[in-house]
């Protein structure tokens, strides 16, 4: 009796202290007009949170709870409405409340030619049931059903390519097939009873709601650090949209190969608010009292989050004071490291190519790594550190960050990455034989590449795609490779991660006209062909040798190395083939075909040398 008791007062403690830890966001998401959606959701992301889906209630109320103060993100989502990506920064444990008002969707100018896609096809664009337009502007098609109930979406509707939830339904159901994407509209499908017969669905324009072109969040508590950490995200997405928006009227003016963005006012408006909130936290260091020791601890934080987005922007124009001082000024474990979608080592990787301080940059990330109470936050350090010992040719240091990030982080994407890049047991490396393959021709579908018929031949393989930055930065030292290794035996094959053959074929009919073989991969980072030769970003080129085993693969096949390489293997001297060029991925989306934020979608950017798959949604 005594023992059931000892443990009755420890269950009761440890909930008590939990409690006093525990954080609850609550509030409502509504619609661009100020009222409940259709539907509605929230969901949380974050260390102690797995993703869960809470549905807010038919009022728009919402209340999502988290284990303790941190950086997290909430994804806000509604019928008809763009998808929101929120940071959140909570400071302290307690309540937080809060409204948001969506973005309605971005629709097309004209409905000509919507389609309907569903479970009847398997939401294929092959097999759409097109719509007829009615004389009281609505659209109607006549769609296939032998179940009980009818899930549909329309394409046709919002810009772009993705699909969305019809405006006739009796309810809504979250698509849980695809990544949810900011600023677009593909989070729902909508539901009708069918009966197992036919049914006629009808899409009324006039019932889409419009207004707002961003979000409006309101915090009942205005200075908590998570309004000001939000009024600067939303400040860096607008930058980005006019980076985007600038990238897209170069593109269609055709200079996107010259198109350079003079980065130089933002980052001076961001300096003069950094230096604002350092201001602040020295007018707080020399008043002790409990209202300045707040604001201290606020202007920390959102200082630490402003620098962080400085480096963003200063990929443009880098800037290694502004990098170093993150090193020095940040501490190891910042929830603001949590709050970089996708994770935080695209960003810590750029701060050490501004830094130029390599054992300061290894010393920082060690700390983080031991220190931050993010798990994925410390994986995604330590893989950073992983590529950089690698690269450096340290064997020591590259075996044990790879032993801890395998072991103590397995279930992680970085586990995952490093395991098929680095993995003693990888199927692509040197002297393996290359995996089999079977492509589709990009301009012959019909036309399919094999291993098989390139035996006796060397041949380069190239993993590609025209929005992926990098990729597009070698296309210099490949066209002069080809011009210069054609006659001595070299094919190469270009594999295109593009979502449409022609976008390629466009891409090409400018500067690079790319005049070797073509493929095709539909699927790109999700197809068996990327699993099989384990591609965890582009551009990805393998040298496969004539009797069909690998001679060379990733860093050895670009830039200045590509030449040598090439000599070495077909013979001949090797020549510099000079500098690669300082282009990179599109934040597509997006890499992230996708949603704009702080990054812009479709520019060149000069950072990570590769286009990492598995971002949910652009940087």
């Amino acid at each position: 009796m005594r023992v059931l008791t000892l443990s009755a007062i420890l269950i009761l403690w440890w909930s008590c202290a939990a409690a006093q830890d525990s954080c609850v966001v609550h509030g409502h998401v509504l619609g661009c007009d100020g009222k409940p959606m259709r539907s509605a959701f929230v969901r949380p992301f974050g260390p102690g949170r797995s993703g869960h889906l809470a549905a807010a209630t038919p009022d728009g109320e919402f209340q999502v709870a988290f284990p303790r103060p941190g950086g997290y993100f909430l994804v806000f989502g509604g019928v008809h409405h763009q998808t929101l990506f929120m940071p959140l920064l909570i400071e302290r444990p307690g309540p937080l409340e809060l409204t948001v008002r969506l973005s309605a969707a971005s629709y097309r100018s004209s409905f000509d030619s919507v389609q309907v896609v569903g479970d009847f096809n398997d939401y294929k664009s092959e097999g759409a049931l097109p719509m007829s337009r009615r004389t009281d502007g609505t659209l109607i098609a006549s769609v296939p059903c032998d179940r009980d109930t009818l899930r549909y979406q329309l394409l046709g509707v919002q810009t772009g390519t993705l699909p969305i939830c019809g405006t006739q339904a009796d309810t809504f159901l979250v698509d849980r097939r695809n990544p949810m994407l900011g600023n677009q509209s593909n989070s729902f499908i909508s539901v009708l009873k069918a009966e197992r017969k036919p049914v006629q669905v009808v899409f009324d324009p006039a019932r889409l709601p419009r207004g707002y072109d961003e979000p409006v969040i309101t915090f009942a508590d205005p200075l908590r650090v998570a309004a000001r950490i939000v009024d600067i995200s939303q400040d860096m997405s607008r930058r980005g949209h006019r980076i985007s928006d600038a990238f897209a009227a170069a593109k269609a003016a055709g200079r996107a190969d010259s198109f350079h963005w003079d980065a130089s006012p933002d980052l001076k408006s961001l300096a003069t608010e950094i230096e604002g909130e350092r201001a602040t936290l020295t007018r707080a260091n020399d008043l002790k009292s409990l209202a300045t020791e707040i604001d201290g601890e606020r202007a920390t934080l959102t200082r630490a989050y402003l620098l962080l987005n400085y480096v963003h922007l200063a990929v443009y124009a880098p800037d290694s004071t502004k990098a170093r001082r993150i090193l020095a000024e940040i501490p190891p474990d910042s929830p603001v490291w949590s709050l970089e979608w996708g994770g935080p080592d695209k960003t810590f990787y750029d701060i050490g190519q501004m830094a130029k301080r390599p054992a300061l940059w290894r010393d920082y990330g060690e700390r983080v790594v031991a220190a931050h109470p993010d798990s994925s936050v410390r994986a995604a350090f330590l893989y950073d550190l992983l590529e950089e010992a690698q690269k450096s040719g340290d064997k020591e240091r590259a075996g044990r960050y790879y032993t801890q990030l395998v072991g103590d982080y397995a279930g992680s994407q970085y586990a995952d990455w490093s395991k098929k890049q680095y993995g003693p047991n990888r199927a692509v490396m040197v002297h393996k034989p290359c995996p089999d393959f079977a492509l589709a021709g990009l301009e012959d579908s019909a036309r399919v590449y094999r291993a098989a018929d390139f035996k006796g031949k060397y041949v380069l393989i190239d993993f590609w795609a025209t929005w992926c930055g990098p990729c597009v930065g070698e296309l210099a030292s490949l066209h002069r490779a080809h011009e210069k290794f054609k006659g001595r035996g070299l094919v190469i094959l270009s594999v295109s991660f593009d979502e449409k053959r022609e976008t390629v074929k466009r891409f090409r009919s400018g500067k690079w006209p790319m005049p070797w073989l073509h493929a095709f991969l539909p699927n790109g980072f999700a197809s068996g062909v990327a699993a099989a030769f384990e591609i965890v970003g582009i551009p990805r080129p393998i040298l496969i040798g004539p009797d069909g085993t690998i001679v060379a693969v990733d860093e050895d096949l670009r830039g200045e190395k590509l030449d040598g390489t090439l000599a070495r293997a077909l013979g001949g001297d090797a020549g510099r083939l000079g500098p690669r060029r300082a282009l990179t991925a599109p934040s597509s989306p997006s890499a992230t075909g996708a949603p704009r934020r702080s990054r812009a979608a479709g520019s060149r950017r000069r950072s990570r040398h590769a286009c990492r798959a598995g971002r949910a949604r652009p940087r």
